[in-house]
């Protein structure tokens, strides 16, 4: 016979939601301000605009 799993009892705190802030977590000289940089103004989304339609 197999164990069954074992689950954390749920809670509220599951429900609480954080502020997060993209212009606060994109500084500069990270990777990810990077990456950022490089989709915004070099590579570009537009062949991808008008495949992907999110309205």
């Amino acid at each position: 016979m197999k164990p069954k799993p074992r689950f954390n009892p749920d809670t509220t705190a599951q429900y609480q939601m954080a502020y997060v802030s993209l212009l606060d977590q994109l500084t500069p000289g990270t990777l990810d301000h990077a990456i950022g940089y490089l989709v915004d103004s070099k590579i570009g989304i537009e062949p991808l605009e008008d495949r992907h339609d999110n309205h």
